[in-house]
């Protein structure tokens, strides 16, 4: 059976706080008939503090370290933002969207900050961090 799960980091007191999260699979068709698997997962996240510390991740499934791709900057396109929220979104300022009248950041996590957590990851899942 598969999980998934938003986990605070190891001695985090105040992990930061999910407002909204979605997640999707997609099974694209690969050379020679095989399938490549990818999870999409977006995070709405309101600090504790002054910015968002670090967290975890687990997904139901095995992935490579080299698997993680920051898609935030495709936020700045207003179509597939719209695609993204189902609503017409605008752009305030610089890396802010403005839903209606919530607005909120778009911030990026570099690949370098991501990790897989390879001790406690195993056959059927993976943790990020």
């Amino acid at each position: 059976m598969g999980f998934f799960a938003i986990l605070r980091s190891q001695g985090q007191a105040n992990p930061p706080q999910i407002v909204a999260c979605h997640l999707n699979l997609w099974v694209l068709t690969g050379l020679l008939g095989r399938r490549i698997f990818a999870w999409d997962v977006g995070l709405r996240i309101k600090p504790e503090g002054a910015h968002a510390q670090c967290f975890r991740i687990a997904l139901p499934a095995c992935a490579e370290a080299y698997g993680y791709e920051d898609l935030s900057s495709l936020m700045s396109e207003p179509k597939v933002a719209e695609l993204i929220f189902g609503r017409p979104v605008t752009y305030p300022e610089k890396n802010t969207i403005c839903l209606g009248k919530e607005s909120f950041t778009i911030s990026a996590v570099p690949s370098a900050n991501v990790k897989v957590d390879e001790k406690r990851s195993g056959p059927d899942f993976t943790i990020w961090e």
